[in-house]
């Protein structure tokens, strides 16, 4: 019989394939041995599906099945911040994710605000997008709602583009 730390172990991603959405991991307590591809956890992969991947280096926690001696029959269960890897956030009342081009995506529950921030391109694509909210949208230094018109003519002309 399997004991725990030899079913339950830490490891360090070798490698991964995103077609099968498994990882190969070093296991330093194994003498660093490589696993074969295992089997990447997520939340859902049915109906609703999520995805994630790690990246190579990163500390995993992995399960093997009690009931095989091999390094290949396992399931990645997780990553760990360590002392040299810290969270992104010491909130507990913040969930976010902090991708490695610099995007994150933050939700506070205790303020009940969600910011997102991209050095990149937005993309929002959907049947009607409706948006409420109080304040302003400012773009590009113009504001939506204190904007004027340059070159107001009477009648059916046009005016200047906003100020």
């Amino acid at each position: 019989m399997a004991t725990i730390n030899q079913i339950i172990v830490k490891g360090y991603i070798d490698a991964i394939d995103p077609t099968t959405h498994t990882a190969r991991a070093v296991i330093p307590d194994k003498d660093n041995k490589v696993t074969g591809p295992l089997q990447i956890l997520e939340k859902n992969t049915l109906n609703n599906k999520h995805q994630h991947s790690y990246a190579v280096g990163e500390q995993v926690l992995i399960i093997f099945d009690p009931n095989s001696k091999n390094l290949n029959e396992g399931w990645i269960i997780g990553a760990m911040y360590s002392g040299a890897d810290a969270p992104p956030v010491a909130d507990a009342n913040v969930e976010t994710a902090v991708f490695s081009d610099g995007t994150s995506v933050a939700m506070d529950t205790s303020s009940g605000t969600l910011s997102i921030e991209s050095p990149g391109t937005v993309n929002i694509k959907a049947g009607t997008i409706n948006i409420q909210g109080a304040g302003d949208v400012v773009v590009n230094g113009i504001s939506l709602v204190n904007h004027t018109h340059g070159g107001v003519v009477p009648g059916g002309g046009s005016t200047g583009k906003p100020q």
